[in-house]
């Protein structure tokens, strides 16, 4: 692996609230692939890997425990709760009032769109995972086009 390139990111969690941490992503220059935290990334397609953390990057600076995005999963389905109510949830009473460091860029803030994301990534992924094949998505276009076909 030639390149490690590091970023800021913030990762929410269900018993410490939003964490400011890096996420590293490495780079071959010699087979073009470049290897993230949950996926590989060649020749314009995501691959996800079979096996996966127990953390899931949602966008390119934000990352979801597993289990945070099972509760909103299940807040959805047992009680009807929407992605806003779900993101009012984390945000009131699961963030335990963290804001995030002075200067740091990434918002301590869940939004719709990150728990619809979450939501979509880990169905996939524990279809794929039925169905024995891996994911794969196109590298371009919005993130929530990204999906369609693979749904």
């Amino acid at each position: 692996l030639k390149k490690a390139e590091q970023r800021n990111v913030v990762l929410f969690t269900l018993a410490h609230g939003p964490c400011a941490t890096q996420s590293v992503h490495l780079y071959c220059a010699d087979c073009q692939i470049d290897h993230r935290h949950n996926y590989t990334v060649s020749v314009g397609i995501w691959t996800y890997y079979d096996e996966q953390h127990e953390t899931i990057q949602v966008t390119d600076h934000v990352f979801m425990e597993k289990d945070v995005v099972e509760l909103f999963k299940i807040a959805m389905d047992v009680s009807w709760t929407s992605a806003t109510n779900c993101t009012q949830l984390y945000n009131m009473c699961l963030s335990q009032g963290k804001c995030a460091p002075a200067g740091y860029l990434i918002k301590f803030k869940i939004t719709g769109d990150h728990v619809w994301d979450a939501f979509i990534i880990t169905a996939l992924l524990k279809d794929c995972k039925h169905h024995m094949c891996s994911l794969t998505v196109p590298q371009t276009g919005n993130q929530r086009d990204q999906f369609m076909q693979a749904m």
